[in-house]
């Protein structure tokens, strides 16, 4: 089995693992939630903790899940509006400056004259591009979760993809991904970490400004 080289890779993967087996089982599951899950379960093939630490152990440097059809579901928002998101990811640590992509689609249902319509909105939260565009870490709008068609958003017709880049307060891989899990489920998301994961995350939270508002982690 494949055993990456690079420390922070491997923190990224036990990370990411972890984010996993928070969808495993979501016990309780409402039936808006159901029927979100099983609308989308055929065009974005769910894949379990396991089946991801298989994936990412045994690829290389470099993987993109959206090539295999493997997308990550995260628990369903408890605050605010009620929808699931699902995760796509990306990474390269073959370059360089090691480069993360992170997908993420919000699934709804909406119901209209008694019809039931599933519709997303998605962004992406990316590192800097060192020879392109958006020269810092950033969060933009999106319209599929991978390439092709089969990866299109419902219900977004059109959105900019380009810009607006939104700056983030990430300087690696790591502290990317938390500033996603913030976004979605606020700083209680924090106290959930625990053990290794917490060990992995808390020198990355404490360089990050959000740890301001923490007062304990």
């Amino acid at each position: 089995m494949y055993q990456p080289v690079n420390m922070e890779q491997r923190k990224l993967i036990d990370i990411l693992i972890w984010v996993a087996q928070l969808g495993d089982n979501i016990q309780d599951a409402s039936d808006k939630v159901q029927k979100i899950q099983a609308k989308t379960a055929v065009p974005y093939r769910k894949i379990n903790s396991r089946e991801l630490e298989t994936m990412l152990k045994g690829a290389s440097n470099a993987i993109n899940m959206s090539a295999s059809n493997s997308f990550i579901y995260l628990p369903p928002t408890k605050k605010g509006d009620c929808f699931v998101p699902i995760l796509c990811i990306e990474y390269d640590y073959e370059v360089e400056i090691p480069e993360l992509h992170l997908r993420i689609a919000l699934f709804n249902i909406s119901e209209k004259d008694g019809k039931e319509t599933l519709e997303a909105i998605g962004y992406r939260f990316e590192t800097s591009h060192e020879r392109e565009r958006h020269h810092y870490y950033h969060i933009q709008h999106i319209n599929a979760l991978g390439e092709g068609i089969r990866y299109k958003l419902p219900g977004t017709a059109w959105v900019p993809i380009e810009y607006p880049a939104f700056p983030t307060d990430a300087q690696d891989p790591i502290e990317l991904l938390i500033c996603l899990l913030v976004s979605l489920y606020d700083l209680d998301i924090i106290k959930n970490f625990g053990g290794k994961i917490r060990n992995q995350i808390e020198p990355h939270i404490k360089k990050m400004r959000l740890s301001k508002f923490i007062t304990q982690i």
